[in-house]
């Protein structure tokens, strides 16, 4: 997961917001092509083998970044994949904030 501790600690990190977090990866796909690829296949990696409670650990360790729950951090890593991938996809990144 060297990626996504890479991306946590210098992309999106606990001093940005949400509303950072498209500007964040917009900035992350300006590296080259081959950084780029090896995010995208971790993600896929955590997708796949379904391992967000360890995705959850590396978002909270290196980007002091703390969902709800599983679910969202499930939520939250697709969303990183599908705009990486320049998918489409329902979720924004304001959804992740949390409602006081």
């Amino acid at each position: 997961m060297k990626m996504l501790k890479y991306f946590m600690q210098c992309y999106f990190n606990q001093s940005f917001d949400f509303d950072d977090l498209d500007k964040r990866i917009n900035d992350f796909k300006e590296e080259i092509s081959s950084t780029q690829e090896q995010f995208i296949k971790e993600l896929h990696q955590i997708i796949i083998t379904k391992d967000y409670v360890f995705a959850d650990k590396m978002l909270k360790k290196y980007g002091d970044l703390e969902l709800d729950n599983i679910e969202e951090v499930e939520l939250f890593i697709n969303y990183l994949y599908d705009r990486l991938l320049n998918k489409p996809t329902k979720i924004k990144a304001k959804d992740f904030e949390k409602t006081v």
